[in-house]
């Protein structure tokens, strides 16, 4: 589900968080950083499993990875301050 989630929601995130003259060029560097994120999540983990036995260990890497996503997410995404009236 988090996959089909993230592909049906980066292209419309990535136009309205970016100009839309540099749109392709946009979702070329968000895309590109997923299959990078992928492959290198992918290899840490099996690293830490093939070090601790386990995929526990795993998980705290990723919540601080998450907690710098959101950090960053809150500071430095464009608002939209636009008020719509009917």
């Amino acid at each position: 589900m988090a996959l089909g989630g993230w592909l049906a929601i980066a292209p419309t995130s990535t136009l309205i968080m970016f100009p839309p003259q540099d749109y392709a060029k946009n979702y070329g560097i968000v895309f590109t950083a997923y299959g990078m994120g992928a492959l290198g999540g992918t290899l840490l983990a099996g690293r830490i499993r093939d070090i601790f036995g386990s995929y526990t260990a795993f998980f705290y890497p990723t919540a601080g990875l998450a907690i710098v996503g959101i950090i960053l997410a809150v500071f430095m995404l464009k608002r939209s301050h636009s008020v719509t009236s009917f």
